[in-house]
């Protein structure tokens, strides 16, 4: 079971700055508990991010002609 805040991700829905994922820009916050503080995911987190917005794109791109997003939700 997970007792913390590992990560805190966002998606954001512009199609003139993400024209290359159909409009949806995303990103990653890793969460250090013991500092309280947040910094953005890199190639070494676990799955590695760049730092392109693109991060999120293919698990989209099959509801894409949909546009809606979807969050599996984990058990509690």
């Amino acid at each position: 079971m997970i007792d913390s805040l590992k990560a805190v991700e966002f998606i954001e829905k512009d199609v003139e700055r993400f024209p290359d994922t159909h409009g949806w820009g995303y990103g990653t916050f890793e969460y250090d508990a013991v500092a309280h503080t947040f910094s953005p995911a890199s190639e070494a987190s676990k799955p590695p991010q760049g730092h392109d917005a693109k991060c999120g794109a293919a698990c989209h791109n099959l509801a894409a002609s949909k546009d809606y997003i979807f969050t599996p939700y984990a058990q509690r």
